[in-house]
């Protein structure tokens, strides 16, 4: 039982898309807030979902460190879209955020 349970966890492990590892590499190469970044996993999930409803537009509400917009933004600028990002948070604590999706 502990053989296939094994088998099972590496047979599920995560393994991040090659198609967002630009954006894990931004994210990586700069300094984490206390808020921290989206996880690579819901990353790779977003893109996913956008890539495969080939949406032209996102909405996002909360844009803190701007990682979420950042994978959003990775997976609708190839149909041609845009992100809208929607943040209750003063505009100087956003400021490397808005950096960080110029930098895409």
């Amino acid at each position: 039982m502990r053989l296939l349970k094994e088998q099972l966890k590496e047979l599920l492990k995560y393994t991040p898309m090659l198609e967002t590892a630009q954006v894990r590499t931004l994210l990586t190469s700069i300094e984490k807030t206390k808020s921290g970044f989206c996880p690579a996993h819901e990353g790779d999930f977003l893109y996913s979902l956008v890539r495969s409803k080939q949406s032209k537009n996102a909405l996002e509400i909360g844009f803190k460190t701007g990682s979420t917009a950042l994978y959003l933004l990775h997976a609708i600028i190839k149909n041609k879209g845009k992100v809208t990002s929607i943040c209750m948070d003063d505009f100087d604590s956003i400021g490397k955020a808005r950096e960080l999706l110029r930098s895409l």
